[in-house]
């Protein structure tokens, strides 16, 4: 991810041979809400998110990516969550704009 910024690319999926949709949310470990998708459907992904917090550069452990299983009604079925580590990278000012 890129620190100063909401809008992030990312490669959210949902692999078209499961059998339910998908929400993927990322929760800071203080248990912010940083992104929490659409319910996508098995094929669908998503290449761009806009997060809910600028990010500084460093380091982001015990993130938690959690994937809730819905039915078409968006009845969550199950919930299982991941803990990973994001790493923020500074952006670049380029002609007094941010990339």
């Amino acid at each position: 991810m890129q620190s100063g910024t909401l809008d992030q690319d990312v490669y959210l999926y949902n692999p078209t041979e499961n059998q339910c949709n998908f929400v993927i949310s990322l929760y800071l470990s203080d248990g912010t809400l940083l992104y929490k998708s659409e319910m996508l459907r098995p094929g669908e992904s998503i290449e761009n998110i806009n997060i809910n917090k600028k990010l500084n550069a460093g380091l982001y452990r015990n993130v938690i990516l959690a994937y809730e299983c819905c039915g078409d009604d968006g009845v969550i079925l199950t919930r299982v969550e991941f803990t990973i580590e994001i790493s923020c990278e500074k952006t670049e000012a380029i002609n007094g704009t941010n990339h």
